[in-house]
Parts: structure tokens; C-alpha cells; sequence
């Protein structure tokens, strides 16, 4: 037995995965598919009322429905170059149309991905006004009609 290998090292086992050591599970919010559904819609030009009557609570709702208003005014101003200045306004409207897409991607993500600049303005616009004042009106109303009978 003079041929056999003596050099032979101990097979080392592989370590088992702890809980300690397992990388922990996503961690971040898990959104419900009617708010994302709501969320892209936000951006599809008048779609931005939609989250405002459906979910006017719901804080990822509001904010995707802030920048497709913003969206939506923007869509003005590039349509009206458009007619002006053909070129310019054909650049503009492809920048358009790409950064609503990427926006809807972040929404369906579910994200609160800020549109650059146009992200900085919408955050500007107070929806809560706009809902309040329709709802005082209706207030108002039911109030004067009561007092008539």
C-alpha cells in the first residue's frame, strides 16, 4: 500500500444559511393594484382627475395626480409650439411623450419617482384647495335648501 495518497484533506462542509445571515425580504410597501392602476392613469393627459375623485386621501394617489396635472399643462404649451415652431415643438413633444412613459413605469413600480423640474412645480399645486372649495359649494347648497323647506 505504498501508492496510496496520504495528503488527503477533510471535505469542509458549507456553512448553513441563518436567519441572521439571510438577506432580509423587500422591505418597502406593498401598494394595491387599484392605487397603481390609478397612479398611471394620472398621467394620461386628463386622467389626472381620476385619483382626485377615486382616492382623494391616499398620498401616493395625490402625488401622482399632482404631476399629471402639471403633465397635462405642460402638454399645452408643448402642443402650442408645436404648431408654431414644427421643429422645436416635434423635439419637445417626443421629450413629452417619453418622460409620461417613464412616469407611468415609475407609478406601475410603484414609486414616487419626481418628474425633473415638472415634479418641482406640481408639488406647488394644492389639490386639497380644489377639492375643498367643490365640497364647500356643496355644502352651501344642501345648507340653502334645507332652509327653504
Amino acid at each position: 500500500m505504498e501508492g496510496e495518497n496520504k495528503n488527503t484533506q477533510p471535505v469542509q462542509e458549507t456553512p448553513q444559511a441563518t436567519p441572521e445571515t439571510q438577506t432580509p425580504p423587500n422591505t418597502e410597501p406593498s401598494i394595491p393594484q387599484d392605487e397603481k392602476v390609478l397612479s398611471i392613469l394620472a398621467y394620461a393627459s386628463i386622467g389626472f382627475l381620476l385619483p382626485l375623485i377615486l382616492k382623494p386621501g391616499n398620498k401616493t394617489c395625490q402625488f401622482h395626480a399632482k404631476q399629471g396635472a402639471a403633465m397635462f399643462i405642460v402638454s399645452f404649451f408643448t402642443l402650442i409650439l408645436l404648431a408654431a415652431i414644427p421643429m422645436l415643438g416635434s423635439l419637445l413633444f417626443l421629450g413629452f411623450v417619453a418622460l409620461t412613459a417613464i412616469a407611468m413605469f415609475q407609478a406601475f413600480s410603484g414609486k414616487e419617482w419626481k418628474i425633473p423640474v415638472i415634479g418641482d412645480m406640481a408639488m406647488k399645486i394644492d389639490l386639497n384647495a380644489l377639492a375643498m372649495t367643490s365640497t364647500i359649494k356643496k355644502e352651501k347648497t344642501d345648507e340653502s335648501q334645507q332652509e327653504t323647506k
